[in-house]
């Protein structure tokens, strides 16, 4: 059977991702070191898989169905911005959580105890919530947009996070593509 890349993430609502869609807008002409992640692929990932094979999913999300049961929906909202593993030479440049942080990592254990009992392994990276905005592809000329982020103020409102969904990632030239498999409603 054939593998598929997967993750595993909670979607944001269309109007917090043009919120950071907006916020990135004001950096995109001035970070050309960086790749900007498009506002339809924002999400927060609560477990990155790799490559699966594509029957393990079905059974996967009825595992965190189980593990998840009666953790309800919650608000969230997103404040700060920071970097990977910092701002002086980051490879990622994430947006931090505020509201629901707590929430949000009780989230993550409950989808990684389902990935650990379906057999797929402790993931090797602990889990931070934050949301990637971007990632640096060559830190060469990037100074001016790294001190325009260090003095950039962000947040959201608060909104509804109801769901945790298994994505599939298709990589190109042109970018990435991530297809929901399966939605695990709160």
């Amino acid at each position: 059977m054939d593998k598929i890349r997967t993750f595993i993430a909670v979607d944001l609502p269309q109007d917090a991702k043009m919120e950071v869609d907006k916020l990135t807008s004001t950096f995109r002409n001035e970070g050309r070191g960086i790749k900007w992640v498009n506002a339809e692929n924002l999400h927060i990932t609560l477990r990155f898989l790799g490559d699966v094979r594509e029957e393990v999913v079905p059974r996967l999300a009825e595992t965190i169905k189980t593990n998840i049961y009666g953790f309800g929906r919650f608000d969230l909202s997103l404040s700060g911005l920071g970097g990977f593993p910092n701002l002086r030479m980051p490879r990622v440049i994430w947006v931090d959580t505020y509201v629901g942080k707590d929430r949000l990592r009780d989230l993550a254990t409950g989808v990684e105890m389902a990935c650990i009992e379906s057999k797929l392994g402790r993931s090797d990276k602990r889990f931070t919530a934050h949301l990637t905005i971007g990632r640096v592809k060559n830190p060469s000329g990037i100074d001016n947009v790294l001190k325009k982020i260090q003095g950039t103020r962000f947040e959201t409102r608060p909104f509804n996070i109801n769901a945790v969904t298994i994505f599939k990632s298709d990589l190109s030239p042109a970018g990435a593509k991530y297809t929901p498999l399966e939605i695990i409603r709160l």
